[in-house]
């Protein structure tokens, strides 16, 4: 999630009317002063709590296509923060993810099952627990898996089609959009390369999102 985040700040980065509202034209170097610097907020201290939580709100902004035109403007309001910038700031989170100038919840950032998730990330997923700071240059994404539920978390038994690609004679079609978050074309491309078919094909979509809302989403 974190490389299609960069790559869709460069987008912004290459093209003046966006790049221009940011220092040296780089919106991700801002971003990551965001992230990074102790001073980020010193002109919005009743924004200086959600300085942590930057990475895990733009990471599902990055993934709502109806929302994620805003991702380079709310970074430009977060580092502008005039108040006028505040009170934006504040109208979007409370009207997105229902909070405002305080600091989020897991819960208020995931409208989902929690215990379905862990099962699903703990037992299919994941093969070792994730925390935020094991990545401490992440500008886009969240450690939701705690170590703690992951080596407690009862894991499926394994068959010798684990961890392994298929070998078909049946036609295998793969398509991906490249600015996906949560499947990044790189996983496709390594699906594509690792699957033994005498016909197969993978299909970028340039810019675009192929993902488990893209039937309810996407303009593809």
């Amino acid at each position: 999630m974190d490389q299609v985040g960069s790559d869709y700040l460069s987008l912004c980065a290459g093209d003046t009317a966006c790049a221009s509202h940011f220092e040296n034209y780089n919106p991700k170097a801002v971003l990551a002063k965001l992230v990074n610097s102790p001073n980020a907020f010193d002109r919005c201290p009743a924004f200086a709590e959600l300085q942590e939580y930057i990475p895990m709100i733009l990471a599902q902004v990055l993934q709502m296509h109806q929302i994620r035109p805003f991702l380079a403007p709310l970074i430009y309001r977060m580092n502008r923060c005039s108040p006028n910038d505040a009170v934006a700031i504040n109208n979007f989170l409370s009207l997105i993810f229902g909070f405002g100038g305080q600091a989020p919840t897991t819960r208020s950032l995931y409208d989902m099952n929690t215990i379905l998730y862990t099962n699903i990330a703990s037992t299919e997923l994941s093969h070792q627990p994730f925390k935020q700071n094991d990545y401490p240059d992440l500008l886009f994404g969240t450690g939701q898996n705690s170590s703690d539920l992951f080596t407690m978390w009862d894991k499926y038994p394994t068959d010798e089609h684990f961890n392994s690609f298929p070998t078909t004679d049946s036609r295998v079609l793969l398509l991906n959009g490249d600015l996906d978050p949560q499947t990044p074309f790189l996983y496709a491309d390594g699906q594509y390369q690792g699957i033994n078919a005498p016909w197969k094909r993978l299909v970028k979509f340039p810019g675009n999102m192929l993902d488990q809302s893209s039937i309810f989403e996407s303009t593809i």
